[in-house]
């Protein structure tokens, strides 16, 4: 093979210019086409984007307006919650303190009302009963096993409790100490 090198030094530096120039343009040419259709692609996903972000937002409007009532509902029962965990927290087991009050009624004697009331500075509450004992002496038994417990203080039976020998009707109420009991 046989090269021939016919074109001047400088006609050949010129077409190497016009060489590397036509190459950059290409490039160049290449970029913005590229350039163009990246822009195009990005501005048609903003605009579906924009549509969706739009439908979403009446969706959850249309969401909001038609859960209201359940928000309301939900906070309503949030609030209950709260209230009856306070009240748990405070709540004493009454249920031993009846089994343990009824297991000192003798059998001669009959409650015919038990309340136990809570006190104004909840650390104390109230003991209300009322019945007939078939003698005062029984009534007088009850009323020490009441007083020999810590839990129950100033227990004292009115005076007209104690009037009648038998079938003798009493009432009374006493303080019991919750926080004394075991």
């Amino acid at each position: 093979m046989i090269i021939l090198d016919l074109l001047p030094t400088k006609e050949k530096k010129q077409l190497y210019v016009k060489k590397g120039y036509v190459i950059v343009r290409k490039i160049i040419t290449n970029s913005l086409v590229h350039i163009a259709l990246i822009s195009a692609i990005l501005v048609g996903a903003s605009f579906l984007l924009e549509n969706d972000v739009g439908y979403i937002k009446e969706q959850n409007n249309t969401l909001l307006e038609s859960n209201k009532g359940l928000n309301s509902e939900i906070r309503k029962y949030n609030k209950e919650v709260i209230y009856l965990s306070t009240i748990q927290k405070e709540h004493k087991i009454f249920s031993e303190i009846i089994i343990e009050l009824g297991n000192l009624v003798p059998d001669k004697l009959s409650l015919s009302s038990f309340a136990i009331k809570k006190d104004e500075d909840q650390r104390e509450f109230i003991l209300k009963m009322s019945g007939v004992s078939e003698d005062r002496d029984t009534l007088l038994s009850f009323k020490d096993l009441l007083n020999s417990k810590d839990y129950i203080e100033n227990f004292e039976l009115p005076i007209n409790s104690l009037l009648k020998q038998k079938n003798v009707q009493f009432e009374f109420s006493t303080i019991i100490y919750i926080d004394k009991m075991k």
